[in-house]
């Protein structure tokens, strides 16, 4: 089978590597605030030297987005594989509820990550893939196309993280699907009829 894309191989100990300085980092996000870990702490946590972490990453900031990137990642992959009988159902309402649901998830099972990092970041990491995911969507599968769509997008997603980032920090009595339920309807109704 001949593909026209060059196939690469990536090198184990460069996956093998950036694993341990990605780990190292989250191990590190239990104890402190992203903002005070440094490259030296990595590199210790790691077993690497400074060196081999400048190899991968030009700074702390750059590992982290690349994580959360990664993850978000996965969450467009997950959505879109979900949704491949009927990609049109590929909503706004979904990925946003997803997303809520994915960082719910985890913060349960690492609260003391989430109270270290900043997750307004995470958010602003999130949004231009989530976006460019939606726009690409709606192009694959013929849709009009919508003017200003982006801020649209951004609107919506904004009031979705928001909504999650109250909830997760005033503890209701509100389970996650309930969030999800609310921000999907509050999707729906504000701007489901341009999508």
């Amino acid at each position: 089978m001949s593909t026209n894309a060059p196939q690469t191989k990536t090198d184990r100990r460069i996956v093998k590597t950036k694993a341990a300085i990605e780990n190292a980092l989250i191990r590190l996000l239990k104890e402190k605030d992203l903002s005070k870990i440094t490259i030296s702490a990595i590199a210790l946590e790691a077993d690497i030297n400074r060196k081999t972490f400048y190899l991968h990453y030009s700074s702390v900031n750059e590992l982290f987005d690349e994580i959360i990137s990664n993850r978000i990642m996965n969450i467009i992959k997950d959505l879109q594989c979900q949704h491949r009988e009927n990609p049109t159902e590929f909503l706004l309402a979904d990925i946003a509820t997803h997303l809520c649901l994915t960082l719910h998830h985890s913060a349960q099972n690492y609260p003391e990550i989430y109270q270290h990092i900043p997750l307004v970041h995470v958010f602003n990491l999130a949004l231009d893939p989530l976006s460019d995911a939606i726009i690409k969507e709606r192009r694959q599968e013929n849709l009009a196309e919508i003017e200003n769509l982006e801020y649209y997008l951004r609107f919506a997603f904004a009031g979705a993280f928001s909504v999650y980032h109250n909830w997760l920090a005033e503890k209701t009595d509100l389970s996650a699907d309930e969030i999800a339920l609310i921000i999907r309807k509050a999707i729906a109704s504000s701007i489901g009829d341009l999508l």
